[in-house]
């Protein structure tokens, strides 16, 4: 669809009825697809099937800013299983959901999250054209304006921008085992890890909780088989159908990060996905 009439679009619904925007995006999300996949062929650990989550809630191009908690819900709306967000660390230990290293180019603040107090944090929002005055978000508030949060699934993506030291590493993987308990998430929270020490540590205090290594094929595999860890994940590009048979042949399931693509990835059999395209996967694998 041509980009100055999907901007109109968009401007339209937002106006005279935002509610419609949700329904919109997911009508595109349908439109222009690749051929219905056999499904039939899927071969995974997650029942033949594969569950479906969102990117930050809608994805970069939705009418709500990633890690917002309009977008959140609205993924859960459609009927994804669930969704992925990204989460930082504050200075002092507070959990902010938000995707860029620095504040600058998505919000009326500066610096990096993790040189900040949540004091410091709080009253900056999203300031995008469409997406102004959407506050960032602690986690824990996000979780508290979600109707039973346990019965819906979480990826969180660990953004770590400071040296991990030894006592970042242990005042981070603190901060998270306080969330994911106070919150019941241990059963449907996906833990995405680029850091050895983390990955290591935080599966020492919580053997059972389902931490997926993020990152290479080569070194997500090697991370989680060396530290027992219940998954990988990695960007659909960069993983074969025969890698994945790999992993699940060690029992570790596969979530896929698959950005705007709808090719050639059901086929690799991945468990999970997190997509921009909620609207073909959605129509492909409909909520029970």
């Amino acid at each position: 669809m041509n980009q100055g009439i999907l901007h109109n679009i968009t401007f339209f619904l937002k106006i005279v009825c935002p509610s419609a925007s949700i329904f919109f995006l997911l009508f595109l999300g349908c439109s222009g697809c690749s051929p219905t996949p056999d499904l039939s062929k899927i071969q995974n650990l997650n029942q033949n099937t594969i569950g479906v989550f969102g990117h930050g809630g809608l994805g970069p191009n939705s009418w709500s800013p990633m890690n917002s908690l309009p977008a959140i819900k609205g993924s859960i709306k459609l009927g994804a299983i669930g969704t992925e967000v990204d989460i930082q660390l504050t200075k002092d230990h507070v959990f902010v959901l938000f995707h860029d290293e620095t504040l600058e180019n998505q919000t009326n603040g500066t610096g990096k999250i993790s040189d900040l107090t949540w004091s410091e944090v709080e009253g900056i929002y999203y300031d995008q054209f469409f997406k102004k005055k959407t506050p960032v978000m602690r986690l824990d508030s996000m979780l508290a304006n979600i109707s039973n949060p346990q019965n819906f699934f979480f990826t969180f993506d660990c953004k770590i921008f400071t040296p991990l030291t030894p006592a970042y590493t242990e005042a981070f993987v603190g901060a998270l085992i306080k969330v994911i308990e106070e919150y019941q998430l241990a059963e449907t929270v996906f833990i995405e890890l680029r850091q050895e020490a983390l990955i290591r540590t935080l599966l020492h205090q919580k053997p059972h909780y389902k931490v997926f290594a993020l990152g290479s094929f080569e070194w997500t595999l090697r991370m989680a088989k060396q530290h027992n860890a219940y998954g990988i994940s990695v960007t659909d590009k960069n993983i074969s159908i025969d890698q994945v048979s790999l992993a699940h042949q060690d029992s570790l399931f596969v979530a896929f990060y698959t950005s705007g693509r709808t090719s050639n990835i059901i086929e690799k059999n991945p468990d999970f996905i997190q997509t921009n395209k909620l609207g073909y996967f959605l129509k492909l694998f409909p909520p029970h």
